[in-house]
């Protein structure tokens, strides 16, 4: 932490959206050059905090703020948003946003230009950015053809380079895969240590906290009803005798912490560690065997196809992004895509539902599966789905467009609201709602369309343990009742604990299909694809029966 006034203050802040109380009295204090975690389950108010400290709401979002909010000793209330954009910045969760410019050091220019920064400071700024971020070697590529990873470390350079106070990052990994995070809060992390006069306050929102547990200074924790229940640095909020009380606000334990305690109750002597390698070290040391952990796995007997992907390449304008791409999805199955940013599984899941048609090959249907009920798509990003004006709307419009009396329509509806924890935001619009709020939306939507298969394009991403594990059990539940699901996802528990098949992308083809436990045991075969195991699942596998262990324990936290 650095001497000087505090970048951030807040006192007694409130934030009502129509009558709805979504911030309570927070009072939050952030000084030059802190890493700040905020948590809290999905829902708590996160984003709505984060958009209220950089003007957006109540400047640009209509709502009721009240209390006192400064960023850079600047009244939020009564600066205008160009000018907090001077003192602080946001990069969202969507890296996938379109590039203004021609070139990646012009993007990063870009920001500060619009604040009238001397033309040679920009360009001093904007080197330092680009290195800071590993991209100046990148600087003469065209910003479009980045990898989601380095858009993502672009969208960081851009916000350096305009000088900003206050980095604000709301869940900047969600799109991105597990090598593309590691290596963005790596640079974090050593920007802060590197540079720690002039680094930026950074205000963090990440639910997968084994990513940023050894980057953060603080960890400021927000209950469900919008109040700071709990403030202070990492090894005092994780003292053994607060794990409970944190898991039941939603909020998420670093995989070595909570495997420690649990470690612990049953008479193992290992210490507190946030190291995952140093864990299994201290396991392994202890002769006794782990307990024998069974079940959990769909079922992964093979059914007939229900849909073939033959020899399939897809072409966007110029570019071939799938090329000869041949799967079988079997009816009843889940199966995943896995591969890093860029490999073309989104293309293919759009392909799958329709919406690009195959430049070569064919996709190919059970003749019982009519030509109107296919495929129903999930997008990556919820908002671009959403027709309705409201929460209940969103959910009723496919069964209205059914011509349903408005008793059936209801009779639908609501189950759907309850099964995604949406009820009491039934009136509320859908742009409103948080990011994992609009995902639970989104699939939920989807449920209700009555087609063969339901696509879903990384259906967890902005979820809290909690409520990523409410999807993980729907998905479940829809295997029992036989619907067929493709996802695509970066969550590599997600697919070790809900998949039957899998199939892993590189260079716009499926490289390697096969069951969920063969695949992501080859850790050569991942690492080839320029993908990773979580640093806990690998660091477990080296301990004798550690694997389907922490594969029990890590499910279990989420759902608890």
């Amino acid at each position: 932490m650095s001497d000087g006034a505090a970048v951030l203050r807040m006192e007694s802040v409130g934030v009502d959206f129509g009558g709805r109380r979504v911030l309570d009295g927070v009072d939050l204090t952030v000084d030059p050059g802190e890493v700040v975690l905020l948590a809290g389950s999905s829902g708590s108010g996160k984003s709505t905090l984060l958009l209220t400290i950089n003007g957006l709401i109540p400047q640009s979002i209509a709502a009721t703020v009240t209390g006192t909010l400064e960023v850079a000793g600047h009244p939020v209330a009564t600066t205008s948003t160009p000018r907090l954009a001077e003192h602080v910045a946001v990069v969202f969760q969507d890296a996938d946003s379109p590039s203004v410019t021609g070139t990646v050091f012009e993007e990063v220019c870009f920001g500060a230009e619009n604040l009238c920064v001397d033309a040679t400071e920009i360009e001093r700024r904007a080197e330092n950015a680009l290195r800071a971020m590993g991209l100046w070697e990148q600087r003469h590529a065209d910003p479009s053809r980045l990898s989601g990873g380095q858009r993502q470390r672009l969208a960081v350079a851009g916000a350096l380079a305009q000088g900003t106070r206050l980095l604000i990052l709301d869940e900047p990994t969600a799109n991105l895969d597990p090598v593309a995070s590691d290596e963005l809060y790596a640079l974090l992390g050593g920007l802060a240590v590197s540079e720690p006069q002039t680094a930026p306050a950074i205000v963090i929102v990440e639910h997968d906290v084994d990513l940023v547990i050894n980057i953060v200074d603080r960890i400021v924790v927000l209950g469900s009803d919008g109040r700071i229940v709990d403030d202070g640095p990492p090894d005092l909020l994780y003292a053994p005798e607060r794990l409970a009380a944190l898991r039941q606000s939603g909020v998420a334990v670093p995989g070595p912490i909570h495997a420690a305690g649990l470690l612990r109750e049953l008479g193992w002597q290992v210490s507190q560690t946030t190291e995952p390698v140093e864990l299994a070290r201290q396991v392994r040391s202890d002769p006794r065997p782990l307990p024998v952990q069974t079940g959990g796995q769909p079922s992964a007997e093979p059914g007939e196809e229900l849909v073939g992907v033959r020899g399939v390449s897809v072409r966007r304008g110029r570019a071939m992004v799938l090329t000869d791409v041949n799967l079988s999805v079997a009816r009843g199955s889940i199966t995943a895509l896995i591969g890093v940013n860029g490999v073309g599984k989104s293309t293919l899941a759009r392909t799958l539902a329709g919406l690009y048609r195959p430049a070569a090959g064919e996709i190919v249907w059970a003749p019982d599966v009519p030509r109107g009920h296919r495929a129903g798509l999930v997008f990556q990003n919820p908002e671009h789905q959403f027709v309705g004006s409201t929460v209940y709307n969103e959910l009723a419009h496919g069964w209205r467009r059914a011509r349903l009396t408005e008793e059936e329509v209801a009779a639908h509806v609501e189950p759907l609201l309850s099964l995604v924890g949406l009820t009491d935001m039934s009136d509320q619009h859908p742009f409103t709602l948080s990011g994992g709020q609009k995902r639970r939306l989104s699939v939920a939507s989807a449920l209700g369309t009555g087609t063969s298969l339901l696509v879903l394009d990384e259906p967890t991403y902005g979820q809290d343990p909690h409520h990523g594990a409410r999807l993980r059990r729907l998905l479940l539940d829809l295997h029992t009742r036989g619907t067929t699901i493709v996802v695509v996802t970066h969550d590599l528990a997600l697919v070790e604990s809900t998949a039957t098949a899998v199939a892993l992308m590189a260079g716009g083809t499926v490289v390697r299909s096969g069951t969920a436990l063969d695949l992501l045991a080859d850790d050569e075969a991942l690492e080839r694809a320029g993908l990773r195991r979580p640093a806990m699942d690998r660091a477990m596998s080296t301990v004798p029966g550690g694997s389907s262990w922490w594969r029990s324990v890590r499910d279990g936290q989420a759902e608890s």
